[in-house]
C-alpha cells in the first residue's frame, strides 16, 4: 500500500486533532463530519487556501496549504474563544 492509498482510506482524525477536522468539515460541507480521510482533509485545506481543484490545475503547493492552515487555525481559535466566553458569562 502506498502512502497515497493510505491517505485515501485512513481517517483524518487518526493524525489530526478532531477540532481541526470538525472545523474544516464545517467550513467545507456546512456540517461537522468526522469520517473524512486524510486525502479529503488535504484537498479541503487546499480549497480553503485558494486552490480551485479544476481539471487542468496542478496539485496544491505548500504555500496554498499554508494559507489554508493559517485560516483553519484562526477558525479553530475563534471557536475555542467563543466556548471560553460562554463559560465566563
Amino acid at each position: 500500500m502506498t502512502p497515497r492509498d493510505d491517505a485515501k482510506t485512513r481517517l483524518a482524525t487518526d493524525i489530526i486533532s478532531e477540532a481541526y477536522v470538525e472545523g474544516l468539515s464545517a467550513w467545507r460541507h456546512q456540517e461537522i463530519r468526522q469520517d473524512g480521510t486524510i486525502h479529503d482533509f488535504y484537498f479541503a485545506l487546499a480549497r480553503l487556501g485558494g486552490h480551485q481543484n479544476r481539471k487542468g490545475d496542478h496539485p496544491p503547493g505548500w504555500q496554498t496549504i499554508w494559507r489554508g492552515w493559517n485560516d483553519l487555525q484562526a477558525m479553530v481559535t475563534g471557536v475555542e474563544a467563543m466556548k471560553n466566553t460562554e463559560r465566563c458569562g
